[in-house]
């Protein structure tokens, strides 16, 4: 097209055709951020839900652990009582081993829980 067939109305219709294409675009380029952002929270969001809940299985296997051990140290205590008697080197094996794995159990959840990359 020439410049003599365009009248000054056309140019004007042109230029409004291509302002809100230019701003449908950007609508759309921000809506796309929008969801993007909305989507990396939703994520988070479910990685705290598992990390909470795993954290919290963790604590109940610790303290049933610890509660166990504790009713073996005070059956070991009453052995002149009762059937339950262990040798002391197998109770400072299950001592140790215990609180070794209650330790790690709580390594590995408290790494998982604040040292992901």
């Amino acid at each position: 097209m020439t410049e003599s067939s365009l009248s000054p109305d056309k140019v004007h219709k042109h230029k409004e055709q291509l302002f809100s294409s230019d701003t449908l675009i950007q609508q759309k380029a921000v809506t796309s951020e929008e969801k993007a952002a909305e989507q990396k929270l939703r994520i988070r969001e479910d990685e705290h839900h598992i990390r909470t809940t795993t954290n919290n299985l963790l604590a109940w296997i610790s303290v049933w652990w610890l509660f166990l051990t504790e009713i073996i140290v005070i059956l070991q205590g009453f052995s002149d009582y009762y059937w339950f008697s262990l040798s002391d080197s197998v109770m400072i094996a299950f001592l140790t081993t215990s609180l070794g794995t209650v330790l790690g159990l709580w390594g590995i959840g408290l790494g998982y829980y604040f040292f992901k990359k």
